[in-house]
């Protein structure tokens, strides 16, 4: 079970030294199958997304983005991120289960998962002995198999692809097969593919009449009962040439039924679409003139007359792009006379693609293609969402004569990751598979696809000696001399696509091992020819020395062999036997020739400080490391980090260590986890930030963290109840406002962070003054200083209290620190009060590097005597300040949802701004300061879109 996730992180920490980490994506956006939507009937901001290998995403509409909801996995629950359905309680928008489990990793270990928060936390049903999922499964974007009774919310039935139908009585917590369901497993190993209860039929508070579509042709696929499920019939007339697809009920109880001639997503050529009437007439109202296959449908809650549908891998003329090339894939179809006739909303004239600020998606050949799912937003059916192979596109405005699609997957990165190279003093650059890779300047940022493009890349390496020169490898290869800003294909034939490729340190040599290939193959002129390596008869993966050129090393990990070249790679020689078992990708060290490392997996992590010829483990606590990585040394150190995926001292992490491997600090946790590194086992720590470290995942993008106490020099401390900064200069010491900081300067409001495990002490920046819980001084002159009356009396405990904030727990008193007000005369004078929790409650503020969380910086009003609002909110252009009763130049900043600051303005006699006008639809935070720097006030601010 992965309850109370922080708990386990404190315990554990009394072990493992433990960094503050902060974790995110390197943005790239969408990238993978999106296999479902899944909105609220109920709440209008309320929805999800489900994915083949990328786990499920919750739609925040404050922030205009999706976010991620199954981080939390460890390796033992990998599978989970291939999510076979997705269901919300129609009583109880709260709680949601999934479906979970890959047929091809931990066993098969299914769940269902459950939450009782919208995703927030999770219980975990483990139900493999029962049943097993395969959310990356051929029929994988069929309907929803899970199901709640909309009338019950204990009663669920979930259809399985071999294993019949399933039925739980008590909100998922147990399950038992439904033995009258006459239908266990299909040939195609899809099974039973949706289940839809009808809430209209409802007797003793639990509903009777259910759907289950059963994905084969040639014998019964549609069968209905009218008990409750107790027992179970075939619809009589439906079509058994296609087998269903996805299903839909609409007001007036008619079922609305997709097919095609194969389960989809990308083997599919034809079908149909009917309607079943309350009564069991079947009608045929497949659009005319069009024989491809079907995938998705949605009826208008409110008017059955209104349906849309998407075909499912037909490739037509689907848009042009930014480069004027037609671009080939799915239709989509609407009806405003229940399937009567139907308005192809691709046509002749086409569509528009809309990148959303994911420039990759206009100036690349993506397309919306595997539409097996369609929906209607239930409360503006003038707007629509669709899925794709690549993510999800939203149309705005479905009576547009040209209808618009944006790129709707802000938030949603689900990517297989297949390698990395982060280049000191140049740009971080991946390559992924599907859609090549990227160069990125700023992980922050969407970031351009290389060019050409050639789908799947698998092979990246740049010359340690020349970091101009890099490589490329998919089905083609590309090398460039300006890290990627222009591209060349090598003109000599490869022995074979894609696999792994190494530079020399000069890069005028290149080493090329096929994909599954045992042969080594080496090129001197850029491509031009090539010649077979001798020496090597493995598939590996090449890497160069970092100082010394012409050298290279290859690890066999069939049988342990190390091998090196000192010509260029024309030759390869063993030079030591480490053993069998470990990771293909072993490391060189930048700055120290002959330095190796390898992660043996389950023999641990090894190292040779002499081109390999004899090996040391640097740690005994190291007991398993799968995949490493170097990067930026830290400040006072001689030595580059190393990070491995490994386990320390009985716990699995990310770790990393700054004195060559004898101690390791943990710097992820366990709510991210991600399922560990997944395809492209890798771990890279960036050669230009110290402390950040990036990771490969099964399917949810590259991720990244980065050390708190590095990524900034200093920090705000903003109270989360009443919005003011913590100071560390004076403070008020009468009155209401007993309890609160003053405002001085900014850097009064600055604070280090020093941290010692989960223990951490708060430093001023301005005073170099360290917070005590003990006593506080009460001369006026230093009234907001705090006494110095030990040393454990400077230590606090910081508590993780959700969604980016924390609590402050001394150690000597175990009290807390509060930003309310505390007694004003007497021993309670030192201690702060404990007024309720959310006064507890801080968010820690980057003040350089990237922001962790920006909050309500609110100094209050009535002391200030001046007004500002900041409106309209949310704003479709722009938006206004108006300032009253301030005359002094002011300073106005707006930061994006990751810290950015996208915008600002210096104005000497403030009256009335406006901006925002360049802005693209998101979460912003507008901060406006006076002199010094001092925060006057600071408004969330939503821009939709036009």
């Amino acid at each position: 079970m992965k309850k109370a996730y922080l708990l386990y992180v404190l315990i554990l920490s009394v072990f493992v030294s433990q960094a503050q980490s902060v974790w995110k994506n390197v943005q790239i956006g969408g990238a993978g199958f999106v296999t479902g939507i899944i909105p609220s009937k109920t709440d209008v901001n309320l929805k999800y997304a489900r994915t083949d290998v990328g786990g499920a995403y919750r739609w925040d509409a404050s922030a205009n983005r999706w976010v991620p909801l199954l981080d939390w996995t460890s390796v033992d629950q990998l599978g989970y991120q291939g999510v076979e359905s997705l269901a919300i309680d129609p009583q109880n928008n709260n709680v949601v289960y999934m479906l979970a489990g890959t047929d091809y990793f931990n066993n098969q270990k299914t769940a269902i998962l459950k939450s009782t928060d919208r995703g927030a936390n999770f219980t975990e049903t483990i139900v493999t002995s029962q049943f097993k999922a395969h959310g990356n499964g051929m029929g994988r974007s069929n309907g929803e198999r899970l199901a709640v009774d909309p009338n019950n919310s204990n009663v669920l039935f979930c259809g399985t692809r071999r294993d019949g139908l399933f039925k739980s009585t008590n909100g998922g917590s147990t399950w038992s097969k439904v033995s009258s369901f006459p239908v266990t497993a299909t040939a195609n190993d899809n099974g039973i593919c949706f289940v839809i209860f009808d809430s209209a039929s409802v007797s003793g508070g639990i509903t009777q009449t259910i759907y289950a579509g059963v994905s084969r042709t040639g014998a019964s696929n549609l069968y209905k009962s009218s008990d409750a499920g107790n027992t179970w019939t075939a619809v009589s007339g439906a079509t058994i040439n296609y087998m269903p697809q996805r299903a839909v009920l609409d007001s007036n109880r008619a079922l609305l039924i997709t097919y095609a001639d194969k389960e989809g997503p990308w083997n599919a050529s034809s079908g149909q679409i009917w309607k079943l009437s309350n009564a069991g007439i079947l009608t045929n109202i497949t659009p005319s003139g069009f024989s491809g296959s079907f995938g998705g449908i949605d009826v208008d809650p409110s008017n059955p007359q209104r349906l849309i549908a998407s075909s499912m891998n037909t490739y037509m003329a689907q848009y042009t792009n930014a480069e004027g090339r037609i671009i080939y894939a799915d239709r989509f179809f609407l009806s405003t006379n229940g399937g009567v006739s139907w308005r192809d909303l691709v046509g002749n004239s086409g569509i528009n693609v809309l990148d959303n600020g994911c420039t990759w998606i206009s100036g690349s050949s993506a397309s919306i293609h595997w539409t097996g799912d369609i929906k209607f937003n239930p409360f503006n059916t003038n707007q629509a969402s669709i899925i794709s192979g690549n993510g999800i596109f939203t149309c705005d405005d479905l009576n547009a004569s040209k209808t618009s699609w944006k790129f709707d997957a802000i938030g949603l990165e689900e990517s297989v990751p297949l390698n990395l190279i982060s280049i000191p003093g140049g740009a971080l650059m991946s390559v992924i598979g599907d859609y090549d890779g990227f160069k990125h300047s700023d992980v922050s940022v969407y970031a351009p696809q290389y060019k050409p493009t050639m789908g799947t890349t698998s092979g990246l390496a740049y010359a340690s000696g020349n970091t101009n020169k890099i490589v490329r490898l998919g089905e083609k290869m590309y090398y460039s001399n300006n890290q990627g800003t222009d591209w060349i294909q090598t003109s000599a034939t490869l022995a074979g696509p894609r696999g792994t490729v190494a530079l020399s340190y000069d890069g005028a040599t290149i080493l090329h091992c096929p994909e599954s290939s045992s042969s080594l193959y080496r090129s001197t002129n850029n491509g031009a020819s090539w010649t077979t390596v001798t020496g090597i008869n493995f598939n590996t993966i090449a890497v160069s020395d970092a100082v010394t050129n012409n050298k290279f090393y290859a690890y066999n990990r069939g049988n342990g062999d190390l091998k090196v070249s000192t010509d260029g790679g024309a030759t390869f020689n063993t030079a030591s036997n480490v053993g069998a078992g470990g990771s293909s990708l072993i490391r060189t060290v930048p700055g120290y020739s002959g330095h190796l490392w390898i992660a043996k997996n389950s023999g641990g992590l090894i190292r040779s400080v002499d081109g390999g010829a004899t090996f040391t483990a640097p740690s005994t606590t190291v007991s398993a490391a799968s995949a490493i990585g170097i990067g930026k040394m830290k400040t006072g150190t001689s030595y580059p980090t190393i990070y491995i995926w490994g386990t320390v001292s009985g716990v699995t992490g990310v770790f990393r260590s700054v004195d060559q491997g004898s101690n390791w600090t943990r710097v992820n946790d366990d709510a991210h986890e991600y399922g560990g590194t997944g395809n492209g086992n890798f771990i890279v720590g960036d050669m230009n930030i110290y402390g950040r470290v990036y990771m490969s995942t099964v399917g949810r993008g590259i991720v990244y963290g980065d050390d708190i106490a590095e990524s900034a020099a200093y920090y705000t401390i903003a109270n989360r109840s009443t919005g003011l900064l913590m100071d560390g200069m004076s403070r008020t010491t009468q009155g209401s406002n007993a309890g609160q900081w003053n405002y001085s300067g900014s850097s009064a409001q600055q604070w280090s962070l020093e941290y010692s495990g989960n223990e951490v002490m708060i430093k001023n920046r301005a005073t170099g003054l360290y917070i005590d819980g003990m006593s506080r001084i009460a001369n006026p002159s230093v009234a907001g200083q705090w006494g110095y009356s030990g040393s454990e009396a400077q230590k606090w405990i910081q508590e993780d209290a959700g969604s980016g904030y924390f609590k402050f727990k001394n150690k000597a008193t175990g009290m807390y620190l509060d930003g309310l007000g505390n007694a004003a005369n007497g021993a309670d004078l030192s201690q702060w009060s404990v007024s309720s929790s959310y006064n507890q409650q801080w968010s820690l503020n980057a003040v350089s590097g990237a922001l962790l969380k920006l909050s309500a910086n609110t100094e209050s009003l009535e002391e200030q005597n001046f007004s500002v609002i900041c409106s309209p909110n949310p704003f479709t252009s722009s938006f206004k300040i108006e300032i009253n009763n301030y005359t002094e130049p002011i300073r106005v900043h707006i930061f994006d949802i990751n810290g950015k600051n996208v915008e600002s303005l210096q104005v000497s006699d403030p009256d009335q701004l406006s901006m925002g006008s360049t802005l693209g639809a998101g979460f912003y935070i507008v901060q406006i300061e006076g002199i010094g720097g001092n925060v006057l006030q600071s408004f969330k601010m939503i821009k939709k879109a036009r």
